[in-house]
């Protein structure tokens, strides 16, 4: 006769002993991965969080409105009821005397791994009222975002603010989004591409035709842009391409936009070099604030590091979404290992910037310090150009 009791108590023994080995297994992986070197606190670069945005149908994603969690590791994360990075709820339009600038970009815009005061943005708009001016920010920064989402959302979601100014900043992974949580950037892009192969405004030779039709063949189908890029990376001339329709069209496009509803449109660089856009925004007639040098000095790469056959394992265990519950929910949610060692494979001839005092990872995100700096040379920028009164 069955036992029931024993029969209990040993299922009780196999899931503990089992959910035990997972997260020791796990904090183990964690630790290595700290004493290497690999900076492995920085989960937030690790993987997408669906949960923290919402799909949307032209741009692919944005921050899920009402959001009310933990962001960028142990930052709070909260949006208001449209998905920018408040607690605070804007009008269509700003008080009277009031100037309101909106941030647009990616997580260096949103201010990835600091508060949203410490964000440039948050920083910028203390800086601002201390000289007794009345102004208003808003962070509309949405982490993972490429230049043409950055050209939608202006033209949905930023326009209808009446922004006095807008400040989008430039990263060197601008070309194409660097986070896919809903699997449809492949979709949207090839929808982008024909549609600027069928506007009579974009004139494009041959050639170009042939390596933008190269391009959409590419990402039909391919879910993974990381090995689209791989693919652009090996063909200089459909990258230099791209580089023209994925970036700079949508520049001025927005361009446009902006002169057409009287906004003020801004760029920020914070990364060394791009040079060539730099020129293109002149020719353009877009300002921007090159902050590059402020930072520079603080950039210094460190040897590569290896990643171990043990964490390539461990990758593919934990991408199981029964793994990753039983290793959140047993740690109470105060390590997330399968996030952190997602990528952890890639380490291999990967190189980080180390971390000093103005940046605060690899992945180019500037401390609360460095924020500071970026904040100050845009607000010096605005008093010279006479755009804050």
């Amino acid at each position: 006769m069955l036992n029931v009791k024993y029969f209990l108590v040993n299922i009780f023994l196999i899931i503990f002993s089992t959910t035990l080995c997972i997260c020791l297994s796990a904090y183990i992986l964690y630790f290595y991965a700290l004493a290497s070197g690999a900076l492995i606190e920085n989960n937030y670069i690790c993987e997408p969080r669906p949960f923290q945005w919402v799909e949307e149908p032209v741009g692919g994603y944005r921050n899920k409105p009402n959001f009310r969690h933990w962001a960028f590791g142990r930052i709070d994360g909260r949006t208001n009821a449209e998905g920018f990075r408040s607690q605070n709820e804007f009008s269509l339009k700003a008080a009277k005397g009031v100037i309101r600038i909106v941030g647009l970009g990616d997580s260096v815009m949103e201010g990835a791994r600091v508060n949203v005061d410490g964000s440039f943005l948050g920083i910028l708009e203390s800086i601002i009222k201390a000289q007794g001016r009345a102004v208003e920010t808003i962070n509309a920064g949405v982490c993972g975002y490429s230049t043409y989402q950055e050209r939608c959302f202006l033209e949905r979601y930023i326009v209808q603010l009446n922004p006095d100014i807008v400040l989008i900043n430039f990263c060197p992974n601008d070309l194409l989004p660097s986070e896919d949580p809903f699997r449809n950037s492949s979709r949207i892009i090839v929808r982008y591409l024909e549609g600027l192969l069928g506007n009579s405004q974009h004139q494009f030779s041959e050639i170009e035709r042939s390596k933008i039709n190269d391009a959409i063949a590419l990402l039909r189908g391919m879910t993974d842009l990381r090995v689209f890029l791989k693919s652009v990376r090996q063909d200089q001339a459909l990258e230099q391409i791209l580089q023209r329709v994925l970036i700079k069209i949508p520049i001025l496009e927005m361009k446009h936009i902006a002169d057409k509803n009287k906004i003020k449109l801004v760029y920020v660089f914070i990364s060394p070099g791009n040079n060539d856009l730099k020129d293109f925004l002149k020719s353009a007639g877009v300002d921007y604030v090159d902050c590059s040098l402020l930072l520079a000095d603080e950039i210094r790469d460190v040897s590569p590091l290896q990643a171990s056959r043990l964490i390539d394992i461990a990758v593919r265990f934990y991408r199981y979404p029964v793994i990753r519950n039983i290793i959140s929910f047993t740690s109470l949610g105060k390590i997330d290992p399968v996030i952190a060692i997602d990528r952890i494979s890639q380490l291999n001839e990967f190189r980080f910037q180390h971390q000093h005092r103005y940046w605060i990872d690899g992945a180019g995100h500037p401390s609360r310090r460095g924020n500071l700096l970026i904040a100050q040379a845009i607000a010096q920028y605005l008093k010279r150009g006479a755009l804050i009164q």
